[in-house]
């Protein structure tokens, strides 16, 4: 006879729901003093376009004499590569009799006090003496200029490529900025209802016929919009070109409104590659002409990434990220090659917003025409 199985345990109790996930914590805001400097740097890619707020404090590490000492670790305290690229500068002028005199106490305080008061602030170098301006961008700007004593640049460009290091770290700040926030909504306006006319009021005036189009023919115009699309954030796009008028007397006829009408059909895979091509004709140098397969590569080698992923209004498309990496790094750098050249749609000499298109022959005696590149300052 077998025996009677144990009754089954009882069912276990149901757990209790798990909690919602806490949301994520907010970015931490930055301490007082960096906002401030970020806020200057937004004024100076913008407005000014000069950087003493990162130039100064950064010369002041460098000859170790005190001053700005907290505007310096709050640039520290934001990028680890302040103190590394830091480093690297001090070895140099260490290392060269030169500038080792500079790094003593006072040397450079005493010479530009005797230029001008004001220390200790450093003077930018007037532009007039950037070596770019006569195609020696590999040289370094003059260690001091008249009036002013030692500059930023003049201390900093002495090595131009830690400078040259030094600039693409402040760009890459620049672009890792957050948007400015909106302004605040304008007071509403009470709208107050037209008055009704009286019996012995004039009649209006007639409206006036639509300007027809002969009107505008021969007629010079300081600016037209051509394309008006949707920007960022829902805002109204309207490219304005100052460029030529609407007569189409003044060669090439009608460039401008073609590379509006480029843009706008091109959208933000044209914005994009811009942005690419900027970035990298200022690592390669401004103000001179580079080569469309230099820029190629230099964006393909060195500055793709960067961009892409570092850059506010790209980082927050990754459809275009995969447009342009997609494929091989030869189709890859086709691509590149098809955007830039979009930009110029082949009528040379032409402006692109920042950069200068101009044909270059290649090979002497009547050569293929090819595409270079300028960054304009």
């Amino acid at each position: 006879r077998l025996a009677t199985p144990p009754p089954p345990p009882p069912p276990l109790p149901t757990p209790p729901p798990a909690p919602d996930p806490a949301p994520p914590l907010p970015a931490p805001a930055p301490p007082p003093l960096l906002a401030v400097l970020l806020e200057r740097l937004r004024h100076a890619a913008t407005v000014s376009r000069t950087y003493s707020c990162v130039f100064v404090p950064f010369a002041h590490a460098l000859l170790q004499d005190g001053e700005m000492a907290a505007e310096a670790a709050a640039w520290a305290a934001h990028d680890p590569a302040w103190a590394a690229l830091l480093g690297r500068y001090r070895e140099f002028f260490e290392a060269s009799p030169l500038l080792a005199p500079l790094l003593q106490p006072n040397a450079v305080r005493d010479t530009n006090l005797a230029a001008q008061p004001g220390w200790p602030y450093i003077e930018p170098a007037p532009e007039q003496e950037d070596p770019a301006l006569r195609g020696r961008q590999d040289e370094p700007w003059p260690l001091q200029s008249p009036g002013r004593g030692f500059t930023q640049e003049g201390l900093l460009s002495q090595s131009p490529r830690l400078f040259q290091e030094l600039q693409f770290m402040v760009r890459r700040w620049e672009q890792a900025l957050p948007p400015p926030p909106p302004p605040p909504p304008p007071d509403p306006t009470p709208v107050t209802p037209p008055r009704r006319p009286t019996p012995d009021a004039p009649p209006p005036a007639p409206r006036r016929p639509p300007l027809p189009a002969s009107a505008l023919r021969g007629a010079s115009l300081d600016a037209f919009v051509q394309v008006v699309g949707e920007g960022p954030g829902g805002r109204l796009w309207a490219p304005v070109d100052h460029s030529l008028t609407v007569s189409g007397r003044l060669p090439p006829p009608g460039r401008s409104m073609q590379h509006l009408l480029r843009e706008a059909e091109a959208g933000p895979r044209l914005r994009a590659a811009y942005e690419l091509a900027v970035a990298a004709l200022a690592r390669l140098g401004h103000s001179i002409d580079h080569s469309l397969p230099a820029v190629v590569d230099e964006i393909a080698s060195s500055v793709l990434g960067d961009v892409m992923y570092d850059h506010a209004h790209l980082r927050r498309r990754p459809e275009l990220r995969e447009h342009l990496f997609r494929g091989t790094e030869r189709e890859v750098r086709a691509r590149l090659a098809g955007l830039i050249n979009a930009m110029h749609g082949g009528g040379l000499p032409t402006t692109y917003r920042r950069i200068r298109f101009d044909a270059a022959a290649h090979g002497g005696g009547g050569g293929r025409a090819a595409a270079v590149l300028r960054l304009l300052v």
